[in-house]
C-alpha cells in the first residue's frame, strides 16, 4: 500500500469524524484502491483497515459502504 493511498485513507477518517463529506468519485476511488491492494496484499491490507479502525475508532469499511450505498 502506498503512502498516498495511506494518506487518503487517514484524510477520509478525519473528514467523517469531523462531519464532512466526501465526493462520491473520491469515495469509489479510495474503495477501488482497497480492493486492488486486497487482491495483491491480502493480509497487509486489512492490517491497516483494522488498525487504522481501531485507532481512530472509526469503522472505515462500514462507513464507506454506507456513503456508496447512499
Amino acid at each position: 500500500m502506498t503512502r498516498w493511498c495511506k494518506a487518503m485513507l487517514d484524510s477520509y477518517v478525519r473528514a467523517k469524524k469531523s462531519g464532512q463529506e466526501w465526493e462520491l468519485h473520491d469515495i469509489q476511488v479510495l474503495s477501488g484502491l482497497i480492493s486492488y491492494y486486497r487482491m495483491i496484499e491480502q493480509d497487509y491490507i486489512n492490517y491497516v483497515l483494522h488498525t487504522y479502525s481501531e485507532k481512530n475508532r472509526f469503522d472505515i469499511e462500514a462507513s464507506m459502504k454506507a456513503d456508496l450505498s447512499a
